[in-house]
């Protein structure tokens, strides 16, 4: 996309990050939204904490906890690129 910008906007770096920035921030500050918790529960101090994440994260690649994890992370593909003329 970078690439892409820089292109349309004949080399101008400065436009080209400007319009890279303003393309990419809505997608970026919906992606970094963490759910309640999120960072504790990904860091846990205990052995039992530990022990529990691990299971927590193996069933959620299995049924069927595996269509509801896939849910959540659709937002990871809600981003539309942009198409770009081919250069010569």
């Amino acid at each position: 996309m970078l690439a892409g910008e820089l292109s349309a906007t004949g080399g101008d770096h400065a436009a080209a990050f400007a319009r890279y920035g303003s393309a990419l921030r809505p997608y970026v500050r919906q992606a970094q939204k963490l759910p309640p918790g999120a960072v504790r529960g990904f860091l846990p101090r205990t052995r039992t904490a530990i022990a529990l994440r691990d299971a927590s994260m193996r069933a959620m690649t299995r049924w069927p906890l595996r269509a509801a994890t896939a849910r959540r992370f659709r937002r990871a593909v809600a981003i539309r690129l942009a198409e770009y003329a081919p250069v010569a």
